[in-house]
Parts: C-alpha cells; structure tokens; sequence
C-alpha cells in the first residue's frame, strides 16, 4: 500500500476519479519513451487480483470515511511475469518540496515503495545493488515527474503532507519539486509472506 497527497481548491466529487486515473497511470503507463511504469518491475504473481483506490479528504474530521472508492481488476494487467524476488524487497521512489528557511526538509520530503520485484528486471551488481546498465532508476525518476505534471494537469499539486506541520497550526502541505531513485534495494519486513515448509533437524 502506497500513500499519495494532492492538494486542489476547490474539491468537487469528479476530482477524485481524476487523481485515481493519474495514480494508475504511474503504475500501469510509461510516461513517454524514457519512463518506465512501474508494473513492468512488480511481480504478476502477487498483482493478479484486484487493485482497490480509497480516496480520502483531510479536511474531514476524524474517522474519515472514504469519499471515493474504485476497485479496479487487474488480471495479469502487464505486471511482469518473470520469477519473483522475495516480497520484502522493493526499491524507494522518494521525493521532496524544494527547501525553505525555517522549515526542516524532513517534512517535505516522501517516498513511495515499489515492490515487489521481479528477479530479471532487476539486474544486480557484484555489490547486491540494482544495475543501472538499463538506466532503471532514471527511467523510474521520468516517471515520477510525470506523475508530478500529470496532476498539474488537472489543476492540482502533488505534495507532501506533514502532521507535525499540522500538529503544530503550520502549514502542512508542500508540493513536490523534485526527487531521485537509487540503486540500492530497500527491505519492507511487514510485506514478507508466511512460510508453507518448515524441515526440522535433531534430536539425535
């Protein structure tokens, strides 16, 4: 599960079905012939059921309650099918606002986990690092920045949302700028599966 932020004034209820649309389109659609949506690196195997978009609206007050909810079917969807890494592995997209005197970077900075992989489009290194032979993270790093037009595009910013800002009566929302992918894996141990073997040794 992935969180996005995009702030628009004013809302109005076909909004929410234009940011989903945007959203999928950064998993599913290249962004022109240097992107790379990111289901051509996630596993078909755990993506073959269905995808479910909640849209939420901070403004409301707390428990909010959905103000939009698609589920969209996947089926094989374009997901890769080659042989899976494990389930925790993923790679982190992140992304921040550019910085401003008096505010930590902390705040305005986000990331979003791609996973899981798929083994042979992500070429490791002698070192366990991703390969960059194929220019994957620019390639990821495109698509990022057409996410971040997409959502101009329809009048919108994607941004970072801070509760600490908010906690504190600051403004919590800082749209984003910029942003990198490198070429380390990250380990997202709440994503792991349950073992179905278990051999035992001893006593004896």
């Amino acid at each position: 599960m992935n969180t996005f932020h995009f702030e628009k004034t004013p809302v109005v209820t076909a909004d929410y079905g234009g940011h989903v649309t945007i959203v999928d389109n950064f998993y599913r659609v290249a962004n022109g012939a240097a992107g790379q949506a990111v289901k051509g690196i996630m596993a078909a195997g755990v993506m073959s059921g269905n995808v479910n978009y909640l849209v939420y609206n901070l403004d409301d007050p707390e428990p909010r309650v959905p103000r939009y909810d698609q589920v969209w079917a996947t089926g094989a969807g374009g997901f890769a099918t080659q042989a899976a890494l494990p389930e925790e592995v993923a790679l982190c997209l992140s992304y921040e606002a550019l910085p401003e005197s008096g505010v930590a970077q902390a705040r305005r900075r986000g990331r979003i986990y791609a996973g899981p992989l798929t083994l042979t489009s992500l070429l490791t290194t002698a070192d366990g690092r991703v390969t960059t032979a194929a220019g994957l993270a620019a390639s990821l790093g495109v698509q990022m920045k057409g996410l971040r037009d997409a959502a101009i595009g329809i009048s919108s910013n994607w941004i970072v949302y801070s509760p600490t800002q908010a906690q504190f009566g600051l403004d919590p929302s800082a749209v984003i700028q910029q942003g990198w992918v490198d070429n380390a894996f990250d380990t997202q141990r709440r994503r792991g599966v349950e073992a179905t073997v278990r051999s035992r040794w001893g006593p004896g």
